[in-house]
């Protein structure tokens, strides 16, 4: 009888933990700031990215797409004029206003919608259904057998 509380016990422990896993996850970024007399409701186009250690954020009233700079840098295009925000302390600044293609990259993060391979909109580059590698694992196999 003192075995079977002991092994209940146990597993209710490992539950728990594992249900807790995505509770230790990344939680994001703080969300847009508010609209301001920069940008307003119609830049439902955003984009976070890191480059060169620092996060950014990109808004735009159309679609991204992934393009090349002259000395062949990725940077993160659209058809008009993009504002961007820095991510300092925990909030997002405005950085400014930058041409349609601004925006060098090393890796993105999180994305309103998916972003192209190029200015044609066909190809996916980066799909917004992206998942991390923690949640790749969690829908491949399911919590009683990773326990």
């Amino acid at each position: 009888m003192k075995k079977k509380v002991i092994v209940s016990i146990i597993i209710m422990l490992l539950i728990l933990i594992i249900m807790s896993v995505s509770s230790l996850a990344w939680d994001g970024y703080p969300n847009t700031p508010p609209n301001s007399e920069r940008y307003d409701d119609s830049y439902i186009y955003q984009v976070i990215y890191t480059s060169v250690s620092k996060s950014w954020l990109k808004l735009s009233q159309v679609p991204f797409y992934k393009s090349k700079d002259q000395w062949g840098n990725l940077r993160i295009g659209s058809g008009t004029a993009q504002h961007t925000l820095e991510y300092v302390d925990g909030n997002w600044e405005y950085w400014g206003d930058t041409g349609s293609q601004a925006g060098g990259f090393d890796d993105i993060l999180q994305s309103t919608h998916d972003i192209y391979m190029d200015s044609s909109l066909t190809d996916v580059f980066f799909s917004v259904i992206r998942q991390t590698p923690m949640q790749e694992t969690l829908t491949q196999h399911p919590p009683l057998t990773l326990m």
